[in-house]
């Protein structure tokens, strides 16, 4: 009785989680230098959440049968595109908008993103990463930061690093930025597909003559 009880306990609390996200319409970058075909969502968690939680969701969502990954940023088109489509629209009143992108950085490693695609563009706010791996159990990661308290805007379109497991009760990171590729190759038959196709049509065949 008492697992049964754990168990779905555990089933609200997943539920819970869900029903308070919200959810924004993905939007393809079709237009201007650098188009990639792709679609981005922004979602807001309505709570803190860790990169590692925010992976986990971007991995498991799907849009047009496309399954995501977060938001990598690698080219000065995509960072304005991503800024302008995504963050901009809700930059109203005072706004706290902070979230992960699809970068991080180990203890004495470089900087890499989730796709395994170059790092060749980086566009930190000054300053920025200022939260560098300092021990072999540190992992780093992308984050986007933009802020209007009391006037105050923080970053624009900049990037900025925080700990994957980052928390402050006054920067909570509740956002994250899924990409949905749109250019990813078809997938090619295994070849015992293949040999199961070609016995079937041997056998269509066979019954037609025969």
């Amino acid at each position: 009785m008492k697992i049964i009880f754990n168990v779905m306990l555990y089933s609200i609390s997943i539920f819970l989680s869900v029903a308070s996200c919200a959810y924004s319409t993905p939007v393809q970058w079709t237009q201007g230098t650098g188009s990639n075909g792709n679609w981005y969502e922004i979602i807001d968690n309505g709570s803190y959440l860790t990169w590692n939680t925010a992976n986990s969701y971007a991995t498991t969502s799907q849009h047009n049968e496309i399954t995501g990954h977060l938001a990598t940023i690698t080219s000065a088109e995509e960072n304005m595109w991503v800024y302008q489509n995504l963050i901009q629209p809700l930059m109203t009143g005072s706004y706290s908008i902070l979230g992960w992108l699809g970068g991080t950085i180990a203890y004495g490693g470089n900087w890499e993103w989730v796709t395994g695609e170059p790092w060749s563009y980086e566009n930190w706010y000054p300053g920025e990463p200022n939260n560098l791996p300092t021990q072999p159990s540190d992992i780093d990661a992308v984050t986007f930061v933009n802020r209007n308290i009391s006037q105050v805007i923080i970053t624009q379109e900049k990037l900025a690093d925080a700990p994957i497991d980052w928390y402050i009760p006054s920067l909570i990171i509740s956002y994250y930025i899924v990409e949905f590729e749109d250019n990813l190759p078809a997938a090619i038959p295994e070849p015992a597909t293949l040999l199961l196709l070609g016995l079937s049509i041997a056998g269509i065949r066979h019954r037609i003559r025969s």
